[in-house]
């Protein structure tokens, strides 16, 4: 995480009025993943989104909060199984098609849990 971007779990947690670990729990409830992981792909499925309409890679690592294009193409590649450069680097319309797949992957907000 870039040191001047907030902490995107805790920012979920104020969003959905939930204490940070009543957020964790009702993302691991909701999807199966601790926190850190579903905002990890949630934040990767954002940035193949970008690249496929045409971003270049430094803006996209900046947008998903990378100071360092390096790091995001880490993070990038251990998601989507691929860096950005190879996914740019394929049939566009192939890769049009598999991200409107993967962008119903863990990305549907969470919503608030009910009280018992």
């Amino acid at each position: 995480r870039a040191p001047h971007l907030p902490d995107p779990l805790e920012a979920l947690a104020t969003e959905l009025g939930l204490s940070l670990e009543d957020a964790r729990r009702s993302v691991k409830d909701q999807t199966g993943l601790d926190a850190r992981t579903w905002l990890r792909i949630k934040r990767m499925t954002h940035a193949r989104e970008l690249l496929l309409c045409g971003l270049p890679i430094a803006v996209v690592a900046r947008t998903v909060g990378y100071a360092h294009q390096s790091s995001f193409s880490r993070a990038f590649a251990a998601v989507h199984g691929q860096s950005p450069q190879a996914l740019l680097s394929e049939d566009a319309e192939a890769a049009i098609v598999d991200a409107r797949r993967t962008a119903q992957h863990p990305g549907a907000m969470l919503t608030r849990p009910r009280s018992a």
